[in-house]
């Protein structure tokens, strides 16, 4: 009698185990679940037929929670694909602040180099850093605050809230004086500020997002980097992207966006519902002069309307209304 107890409250349990299953599974349309379980679908969400080095980073959002992504688009599509694992948040009074493990194996790093930026700073990075062939070797990055205080009683640092510890400042070292010009006429009109400094043994170029800085900074900085310093510490260092071959495939499907810069440029693309509820968005560059296409595959959003808004260079520029069938 007890045998048979037990085996209609197994038979129960399974029965309710797989009503769920076939819930979950009806329920396709929730791009969160194939974000979490699927991230090969997602190397298509943009298609660049952009023949430079471009970088990508790409967040969705679903009621309580952030995916976040990072392409870093080649001409030949040979794709560096990161997904969430490799990021870090916290939360500050206008959402989220990530950073990015951006320890790629085609940078010069120095060993002890915390190698966490700012999504949005590693875009325009990359870029320079591609101009002058990613000669210098990153002699600095994220610190802490303790790091910070020792810095600055070694007189290497006036201050105490720097840039660094949210990860938008790094240090170069070991270049050439082409490469010191070439960084310094890239970098202003890129938001980016920059100074050299330093003597023998010591001399570097630091670079900081001041865009960023100048935003980020009355948020408290030194209790923010706490926090971002608690998350690395108990996060794996070691890079995990996916290496993968995407093809400029189109479909009638596609949100397209034609544009021709006269300057370098960064493209935002927000995605909201009608209630104005941001979905996702995506920060894409840096777009040199000239003619340029940009295709976001709109597969992964939930059937629906949307509006889309595109900004450049963080300026606002238009917007359109599309349907998810």
């Amino acid at each position: 009698m007890q045998l048979m107890k037990t085996k209609l409250l197994f038979n129960f349990i399974l029965l309710i185990i797989l009503f769920l299953y076939h819930d979950s599974a009806s329920s396709g349309q929730n791009p969160e679940f194939h974000l979490k379980n699927y991230p090969n679908t997602f190397y298509y969400i943009v298609n660049l037929p952009d023949s430079a080095l471009l970088s990508v980073y790409i967040s969705i959002y679903s009621d309580d929670d952030v995916n976040n992504f990072f392409i870093l688009h080649n001409s030949k599509n040979e794709n560096y694909f990161l997904t969430g694992e490799n990021f870090i948040c916290a939360k500050i009074k206008t959402g989220e602040y990530p950073l990015l493990n951006f320890h790629f194996p085609f940078l010069a790093i120095k060993y002890n180099v915390i190698p966490y930026l700012y999504p949005g700073f590693i875009i325009k990075m990359f870029y320079i850093l591609n101009k002058i062939k990613f000669s210098p070797r990153i002699s600095d990055a994220m610190r802490s605050n303790e790091e910070q205080l020792k810095y600055k009683r070694r007189g290497w640092s006036n201050v105490e809230s720097s840039p660094h510890l949210l990860g938008i400042a790094i240090d170069l070292s070991y270049f050439t004086g082409w490469e010191r010009d070439e960084v310094k006429k890239l970098s202003a009109p890129l938001g980016i500020h920059f100074l050299e400094h330093g003597g023998r043994g010591n001399h570097h170029i630091h670079l900081q997002d001041e865009e960023v800085w100048s935003d980020i900074k009355d948020f408290e900085a030194n209790k923010l980097s706490d926090t971002l310093n608690k998350y690395i510490k108990i996060n794996n260092t070691i890079l995990k992207p996916y290496f993968v071959k995407t093809v400029n495939e189109k479909s009638d499907n596609d949100i397209k966006f034609d544009f021709y810069s006269d300057k370098n440029e960064i493209i935002k693309i927000e995605i909201e519902n009608l209630f104005g509820q941001k979905k996702a968005s995506i920060l894409a560059g840096v777009f040199e002069s000239g003619n340029h296409t940009f295709y976001i595959h709109k597969d992964f959003l939930k059937k629906g309307t949307y509006i889309i808004k595109y900004f450049r260079n963080n300026i606002y520029y238009k917007e359109e209304c599309v349907f998810m069938s």
